[in-house]
């Protein structure tokens, strides 16, 4: 499930979809926050310095017709 992280980068907050990975058959390594580099086939894992301080489900998405 895709939700909204922060994180912070030198005096800028971050925000971005990620995920949490602690699949059954998951190495070690491969278990903690996750998100996409460059598509959905290129991930990186969001640790040290970005490992997320803050995060909420995604929002619901709008009905075709709702104007906000």
């Amino acid at each position: 499930t895709d939700i909204i992280v922060m994180y912070m980068h030198i005096d800028t907050q971050v925000v971005h979809n990620a995920f949490w990975n602690d699949y059954e058959d998951a190495e070690a390594d491969e278990i903690g926050w996750w998100s996409y580099e460059h598509s959905e086939v290129s991930r990186i894992k969001l640790d040290d310095w970005m490992t997320p301080t803050h995060w909420m489900p995604l929002p619901a998405a709008p009905t075709p017709g709702e104007v906000k």
